[in-house]
């Protein structure tokens, strides 16, 4: 039998991926627009400190075995080596002199004097609150067409929480401004967040990144 002509449009990770497993038993023709391929996955080669060259990952750079069990099986297929990698979240605020790292254990978390203020201290009562909420969210209502703001609204969480907290953890999965946080669907970030992992204050998986 003659094999099928596959057209693949978009030189990512799917894209590349769609393409190498399809070459079993098609005949693949790849259309990428921009003049390399990878997409937004994107390794910079830097000059580093005197002139040593540095190879630095954009884009596509952390995977967990939970979420991208596909992925990996890639990886393992291909020969790719990968190490741990930790993702976790710090916040500083020039405003109000607050800084916090959230995967460094108390000392992190109390990293400055700010830290003790009774509004910080409500922040971190807030979080497993926020947690639960966000769950509670989408078992009930996974089709709710309120947004991430409105969510926070509903949910009584204190201006404090919200702009030292919420905005920073959606700021920074996405990259995105604080007003453009506000105005996501809740549902769609939170199922985003609990597939990774991110809606609990334990149990987040081991991330990992290549080598």
């Amino acid at each position: 039998m003659e094999d099928r002509e596959v057209a693949v449009i978009g030189a990512g990770v799917a894209g590349l991926t769609a393409a190498y497993v399809l070459t079993a038993s098609c005949r693949v023709t790849l259309y990428e627009a921009d003049a390399r391929l990878g997409g937004h996955a994107h390794t910079h080669d830097l000059a580093g400190p005197g002139g040593r060259p540095v190879s630095v990952d954009s884009g596509f750079i952390v995977h967990n075995e939970r979420t991208y069990p596909h992925l990996l099986r890639l990886f393992r297929e291909l020969g790719v080596s990968t190490q741990d990698a930790e993702m976790s979240m710090s916040v500083r605020c020039d405003g109000c002199g607050l800084e916090y790292a959230g995967a460094r254990g108390a000392a992190g978390l109390f990293a400055s004097r700010a830290a003790l203020r009774v509004r910080y201290l409500t922040l971190l009562a807030e979080v497993p609150v926020f947690h639960r909420a966000a769950r509670r969210l989408l078992a009930r209502r996974p089709h709710a067409g309120v947004t991430f703001g409105e969510f926070l609204r509903e949910g009584g969480f204190s201006p404090y929480f919200v702009t030292h907290f919420a905005l920073p953890l959606v700021a920074a999965v996405w990259s995105c401004p604080a007003r453009t946080a506000l105005s996501y669907p809740a549902a769609y970030l939170f199922r985003f967040l609990e597939h990774h992992g991110l809606l609990s204050v334990t149990g987040s998986p081991q991330w990992k990144t290549v080598t």
